[in-house]
């Protein structure tokens, strides 16, 4: 079962609230076991975080890591560069394929009557000045 003051334990516990929500939660507090439980997480917490320190890593680790996620990003660029290449090649192969064969085959007896629009696939050829 979950208490209607719950949410404002966290602003309690960092003293964010209301001088009268402030005296509401810690009157609250005397008789909730639910926020008792909630305060006492929240405030383990934050008793971690103060102790916790940074470390500090040494310059040499920070160049090694970041060389190798700069030559990892470089390799997919590469690859992706590679793949539309490849893709944008096999495109236009197979879409010019795909288009001579349905000209060509329209009409097989007579070549000089292939079409490309409106003209003889021969009249293109045909240049008058």
């Amino acid at each position: 079962m979950k208490c209607k003051f719950e949410k404002k334990i966290g602003a309690f516990l960092d003293n964010e609230l209301q001088k009268e929500d402030f005296a509401q939660v810690k009157e609250h507090l005397k008789s909730c076991l639910i926020c008792q439980q909630t305060l006492r997480e929240l405030n383990s917490i934050n008793i971690f975080f103060e102790n916790y320190t940074d470390v500090e890593v040494p310059e040499y680790l920070n160049q090694r890591i970041l060389s190798k996620i700069n030559s990892s990003v470089s390799k997919f660029k590469k690859n992706i560069i590679n793949f539309a290449v490849a893709a944008s090649i096999a495109f236009a192969f197979f879409s010019g394929l795909f288009a001579s064969n349905q000209t060509f085959t329209q009409n097989r007896e007579n070549t000089e009557q292939i079409a490309f629009g409106t003209e003889s696939f021969y009249s293109y050829l045909d240049w008058e000045e």
